[in-house]
């Protein structure tokens, strides 16, 4: 046999290997799809034997006893998913999603402390794990209270804020305490995250009830709002108004004096008004606000008209189709404009309480 030869023989035996094992990769991928529509059907025991041979067929991927165990957890067989994730975790990448599922075993058996050591196990894997604070705050949401789990939300928002249920939980908190800014504005950047979902439709209609009870309209040229009660100053910042003070007083310079009722329409008005003396007052410079930010550029762009009645429309949705018979194509260029143009949110491009 020549060198030549031999050469030759020994990468055709390495090209087959290598296909035979991506053929045998292909083939698990394969099984486990089939054992996922069957776990969807309640399958379980069935969805289990194709994830075993999908293991067999490729014992390096993680995914299938990850899926393994989460057909138990399916089932409600917590004591056996929880010996299941036991085992996946010993694989060398895993996401968050274990941790998460696992944590949550814990937590339905009624083993909390446990499940928080799951997400903190996974937190130190992944800090940036918007879910797995998610899962912490839900957990102190439901045993203790929502003071203690909105410190988890608003660090998942913080670390992930591409991630919209922190943002869904932190608004449904803010919204009903004394310090509903941050629920404004959570639940607004929330409504650019996420679309046309039953959370979505709650949230609009949040918003819009607690603008309408929030502002009060007492005479011609009067009114009030009242959307938070920390106006906390600090004496190394004696010129710098908090936050809560510079919302509050954009807000009311907002307010058309003939204003006699909050409305679609009114809050149309208020909404661009605020936006328009928020950058004029160089407030922007003090506070930067990523939302404030894009709703100047929708304002820009000419569509913040139908951007506020999308974000309020189920605050009354009877005023909301009437403004959008009237105004169709405004709705429609808005649609098309806004595919390319959404709010940004990156580790650069974000916004959390603790900012201020």
């Amino acid at each position: 046999m020549t060198k030549t030869f031999k050469i030759i023989l020994f990468s055709l035996l390495i090209i087959t290997n290598i296909s035979f094992a991506q053929t045998n990769s292909e083939i698990a991928w394969s099984k486990a799809k089939e054992a996922v529509k069957l776990m969807d059907k309640g399958q379980y025991e069935d969805s289990r034997k194709l994830l075993l041979e999908a293991q067999k067929l490729d014992p390096e991927e993680y995914t299938f006893s990850y899926e393994f165990a989460y057909s138990y957890y399916l089932a409600k067989n917590y004591e056996s998913a929880i010996k299941e994730f036991e085992k996946t975790n010993k694989y060398n990448k895993v996401s968050a999603a274990l941790y998460q599922t696992w944590g949550n075993a814990y937590d339905i058996i009624d083993n909390p402390k446990k499940a928080f050591e799951i997400y903190d196990l996974g937190l130190k894997l992944n800090p940036k794990a918007g879910v797995l604070y998610l899962e912490k705050g839900n957990v102190y949401n439901d045993r203790v209270s929502g003071e203690k789990a909105i410190p988890h939300f608003e660090k998942g928002i913080e670390v992930d804020p591409t991630f919209s249920s922190n943002y869904y939980r932190a608004a449904l908190y803010y919204l009903k305490s004394t310090e509903q800014i941050w629920g404004m504005i959570y639940g607004e950047i929330f409504m650019n995250l996420e679309s046309n979902t039953g959370r979505t439709v709650e949230i609009s209609k949040l918003l819009f009830d607690t603008y309408k009870s929030q502002i009060k309209i007492t005479g011609w040229g009067k009114s009030q709002v009242d959307f938070c009660t920390k106006m906390i100053m600090y004496a190394d910042q004696p010129n710098q108004f908090p936050f809560c003070m510079t919302y509050a007083s954009t807000l009311l310079l907002a307010i058309p004096p003939e204003t006699t009722t909050i409305d679609l329409s009114s809050l149309n008005t208020i909404r661009q008004k605020f936006i328009e003396e928020y950058f004029f007052m160089k407030r922007n410079e003090i506070h930067p606000n990523v939302l404030f930010d894009y709703l100047k550029k929708v304002s820009e762009a000419g569509h913040l008209e139908a951007y506020n009645y999308w974000l309020l429309q189920k605050g009354d949705t009877i005023e909301f189709d009437k403004w959008k018979v009237t105004h169709g194509d405004n709705w429609t260029k808005f649609g098309k404009w806004s595919n390319d143009n959404y709010l940004i949110l990156d580790e650069t491009h974000k916004f959390y309480q603790n900012q201020y």
